[in-house]
C-alpha cells in the first residue's frame, strides 16, 4: 500500500513539474509587406522570422497586383514554407478583367519561433509589379 502511494505521489508531482506548452498572451498585431515583380512557380518574394518565446498566427494573407489584370486567365497562390496561406483566379478575356474567385485558404496558420520563406505562384503577371501582405497576430509564450 505504501509503494502504491508513493507512487501515486510521484506521478501527480510529476505531471505538475512537467508542461508540454506555456500559456499565450496577445502581444502586438503585424502587416508584413512583400513587393516584387515577376511570376512563376514558387517565387520567393522573402523571408519572415518569428522571434524566440514568440508565436505568429497568421490570420490573412493579400495579393495586389499594381497595374491592370492581365487579358489571360491566371491563378495565384501565396505560400510560407509551403502551407497554402490564400489565392484565387482571376477570369480575363480579350474585352478584360470578369471576375475574381478566392480558393479556400488554410489560414489561420500557427508558426513557432524560427525564419520562413514567403512564396508566391502565378501565371499571368510577369513583369507586373505586385504588393503582398501577411496580416498576422504575435504571441509572447508564458512559461
Amino acid at each position: 500500500m505504501k509503494k502504491i502511494s508513493a507512487l501515486f505521489v510521484v506521478i501527480i508531482a510529476t505531471s505538475f513539474a512537467i508542461r508540454a506548452q506555456g500559456n499565450l498572451q496577445f502581444n502586438q498585431v503585424l502587416h508584413e509587406k512583400f513587393s516584387a515583380t515577376g511570376s512563376g512557380t514558387n517565387t520567393l518574394i522573402g523571408t519572415i522570422t518569428v522571434p524566440a518565446s514568440k508565436v505568429w498566427k497568421i490570420e490573412s494573407g493579400s495579393l495586389v497586383n499594381s497595374t491592370y489584370f492581365t487579358p489571360l486567365e491566371y491563378i495565384w497562390c501565396m505560400t510560407v514554407d509551403a502551407q497554402i496561406i490564400t489565392g484565387g483566379t482571376t477570369n480575363g478575356s480579350a474585352g478584360g478583367y470578369t471576375g475574381y474567385y478566392p480558393m479556400t485558404t488554410l489560414s489561420p496558420v500557427w508558426l513557432p519561433a524560427g525564419t520562413y520563406n514567403v512564396n508566391v505562384s502565378s501565371q499571368a503577371i510577369s513583369g507586373n509589379p505586385y504588393t503582398a501582405t501577411l496580416s498576422v497576430i504575435e504571441y509572447n509564450i508564458i512559461p
